[in-house]
């Protein structure tokens, strides 16, 4: 045997830390629910800029490396396609001219210019990028631009099949920390630790907010139980088991496999705890192909899969003996055939799909934007229900409808080098092939249906370890890859290799430089998103816990200001928004003298001077001013604001930033929502009445928003918008009759019987509802 010189064995080492960093970091990330928050991706981005660093620098230690250059490109294909991507984001987000955009992408265009543009007149922009939240998609690309570093290394980090084998027990483990932290929470519901709220959207699970992004993880984690129990099988069938473990001892004996049935099984009763329906049809839909594909291999395995089954049947037993919820009500089954119709006609899901595809077909060619759907959507919804889906909860169409042809095409590549290397593997001896062989066949189905119903695959926990499988799983199937032992044992290749990597050094350098400098630049994106999401919290921590202390205010606006300066997120933008509003309020009491005032006088104008009737007290003060209100009541008009005091510099500084929100989301609503509540700063009361009236259609299938924006343009008296604000919230809800009769009738120049609407079903709850009230 050749001796190992001792910048292979450094490198080697330097290896095996990347691989422990890239796995154990899923997990905990994980752990943070799942990597949602801006300030977990910004730490997770850091760690793995530090493992590509490492990795890099190992890869040009090493001068044993057997793999020609060619090879490493094709191993490279998932890397290539997640940083094509990332550029295609990037690019996404490049100013173009508004005559270029209206004729590449209309849809896009009209974002900018119809939407957007129409409340920023006469200063609305005339260069406009494809993407209609620009921010965000540069936020994606970051994370992608990072999820491609990952990938580049791959290859390297794990040819080495110790380290292969440290992945997928990794996977596995990553799975049942999502399960046990999931079964745990069933069984002690006052656990502080990862707490969430129950009910509402999503259905929380473990460390997950969504039970369908936690059904992903488990899936994942399932996947390289499978692939371990598999191989282990086919290294007693080659008679190739290690010394300590003879072939002919029964299977389950073998600790690797036991310890990967027993993570099964975990994985299993996590997916029935979970309740996540589209998880566990993925599942089983896997596991039954998985079966047919290694059915010679599958058939000895009926004891083992019979201890799995009957711990499933005991978890789930002792569930119904001891948990405060039973398995029936998180799945939310239906009982009979009209029930199981009646649910797939309520299901919002089902109902959001028509809008996604519309939403797809509008922004065809381009896209809308990576990480836009959530606002790309919202003007060309017709059948989704009353929520709103920042997710299209189907990740195919999300994808196509924010990259278009081009994300339609990725996809079409990621399967493709699934199902590929998998039947490449299938035809491999060694244990290693069919362990990956199986963890493709395992994913190619899992993926396809889980994402079909969610969107598990974009929280950054799961990303991570999808990327990881994905790259492992192609790399592997390459045709040249060389075990170790043959690294060792052929010392003409060593010597080959160094005159091939001298060669090829200075190119490799350049490489390795682009390489760390793109993921340097996506590092240091996140991290600034982090560091404006921490900000953004502490500032609305802090209107809420002292919003009447303008000390402590200004203080914290003096040092948020640099960041909302250089590194502003939308997020970030509407926290400082109301900051500024804030002091201006409080700025302006103290200019009249409020605090000399008797208490209730001082709460009345500290009420006054709110967002929403600030507007109101200066249109009370001109003289064409008709049917203001607050609410119904009358308002009492306040003193001008003095030109250049402080509270019209925070007040301008409000709206100034309301003006480049809106720039950097034409779509959403919180801006438009702050433009009129800022009116006495901009002076135009049509502004206003288009801002109202542009929510209440982007938001058309939302009763509260509905009532919210109905209530804003009846509080300045304009009713005939309100009327038809009041009747699509009451056609909306018609179960909800007094709740909206009870906020209309508060204005006695409004008349009722408009806001009725035409549909028998309404008509009858409303006659009802008077009829109770003896109003008519």
């Amino acid at each position: 045997m050749t001796p190992v010189s001792r910048s292979t064995r450094l490198a080697h080492q330097m290896q095996w830390l990347v691989a422990v960093i890239l796995t154990v970091l899923p997990i905990l990330v994980a752990m943070d629910y799942g990597g949602v928050l801006a300030w977990t991706q910004s730490v997770t981005a850091s760690a793995i800029t530090v493992a590509v660093v490492i990795a890099l620098v190992a890869k040009r230690v090493d001068r044993s490396d057997p793999i020609p250059p060619d090879n490493h490109v094709r191993q490279l294909l998932p890397s290539l396609v997640l940083f094509a991507i990332a550029g295609y984001a990037t690019l996404q987000c490049v100013p173009l001219p508004n005559s270029i955009v209206s004729v590449i992408s209309p849809a896009n265009a009209s974002s900018h210019v119809d939407w957007g543009g129409a409340l920023l007149r006469p200063n609305s922009p005339e260069w406009i990028p494809i993407s209609v939240a620009p921010l965000d998609s540069l936020h994606a690309a970051a994370w992608l631009t990072i999820l491609a570093a990952v990938a580049f290394v791959v290859p390297t980090v794990y040819r080495n099949p110790r380290r292969s084998i440290w992945l997928l027990i990794s996977v596995a483990f990553y799975g049942g920390v999502i399960s046990a932290i999931g079964i745990a929470r069933q069984w002690c519901p006052n656990f502080t630790l990862w707490s969430f709220h129950e009910g509402g959207e999503g259905s929380p699970f473990g460390t997950f907010f969504n039970r369908n992004n936690a059904a992903l993880g488990i899936n994942l984690g399932l996947a390289s139980c499978v692939a371990i129990f598999l191989s282990r099988r086919h290294i007693t069938t080659l008679n190739t088991a290690p010394r300590n473990v003879h072939p002919s001892r029964d299977k389950v004996r073998d600790p690797l496999a036991v310890a990967s049935l027993a993570v099964a099984t975990l994985c299993l009763c996590g997916l029935v705890y979970c309740g996540s329906r589209g998880g566990l049809i993925a599942m089983a839909l896997s596991i039954l192909v998985v079966a047919i594909t290694f059915r010679s291999a599958i058939k000895p395995l009926t004891f083992p899969a019979s201890i799995a089954f009957v711990g499933l049947i005991g978890m789930i037993a002792f569930d119904y003996f001891f948990s405060h919820d039973s398995l029936s009500s998180r799945w939310g089954l239906p009982t009979t055939s009209a029930s199981i119709t009646d649910r797939l006609n309520s299901d919002a899901r089902l109902q959001h799909w028509p809008d996604a595809m519309r939403t797809a077909i509008a922004f065809f060619p381009f896209g809308s934007g990576v990480g836009t759907y959530g606002y790309a959507y919202l003007p060309w919804q017709e059948s989704s229900s009353w929520r709103w889906f920042t997710h299209a909860e189907n990740l195919w169409l999300e994808v196509i409808a924010e990259t278009s042809v081009f994300g339609f095409l990725a996809i079409l590549v990621c399967l493709w080098m699934l199902v590929n290397a998998s039947r490449r593997l299938q035809t491999g001896a060694s244990p290693l092939d069919q362990a990956y062989a199986a963890t493709g066949v395992f994913l190619v189905p899992c993926l396809v249906v889980s994402q079909t119903l969610d969107f598990g695959l974009i929280l950054p926990a799961n990303s991570i370890v999808a990327v990881l499988l994905l790259t492992a799983v192609w790399s592997r199937s390459c045709p040249t890859i060389l075990s170790h032992s043959k690294i060792d044992s052929q010392a003409t290749r060593v010597i080959q290799s160094v005159t091939r990597w001298s060669c090829v050094a200075p190119r490799g350098v350049l490489a390795t430089t682009a390489i760390i400098a793109t993921v340097m630049i996506a590092r240091t994106k996140l991290y600034h998103d982090g560091n404006s999401e921490s900000a953004a919290r502490t500032m609305n921590q802090a209107l809420v816990e002292y919003p009447t202390d303008l000390s402590r205010l200004s203080q914290l606006s003096q040092q948020s200001k640099p960041l909302v300066d250089q590194s502003p997120t939308s997020e970030l933008l509407k926290a400082y928004i109301d900051l500024e509003f804030q002091r201006g309020r409080l700025l302006e009491l103290q200019m009249w003298g409020a605090g000399r005032l008797p208490k209730l006088r001082r709460e009345m104008c500290y009420a006054n001077t709110s967002q929403n009737y600030r507007r109101l007290a200066w249109r009370s003060d001109r003289s064409a001013s008709v049917n203001v209100s607050r609410g119904g009541r009358a308002m009492e008009p306040l003193p001008a604001l003095a030109p250049k005091s402080e509270a019209e510099s925070a007040y301008r500084n409000a709206w100034r930033l309301t003006q480049q929100s809106l720039r950097h989301r034409p779509l959403a609503i919180e801006p438009r929502f702050h433009l009129v509540a800022l009116e006495f700063v901009h002076r135009s009361p049509d502004q206003s009445k288009l801002a109202l009236q542009q929510s209440a259609q982007l938001f058309k299938n939302t009763p509260e928003l509905q009532l919210r924006a109905a209530m804003a343009l009846a509080n300045h008296g304009d009713y005939d918008q309100a009327i038809i604000a009041f009747r699509r919230a009451l056609t909306l809800s018609p179960d909800r009759v007094g709740w909206v009769f009870g906020k209309a009738k508060r204005y006695a120049n409004l008349p009722l019987d408009q806001i009725i609407p035409d549909d028998e079903q309404t008509r009858s709850a409303v006659e009802a509802y008077l009829q109770s009230r003896q109003l008519n």
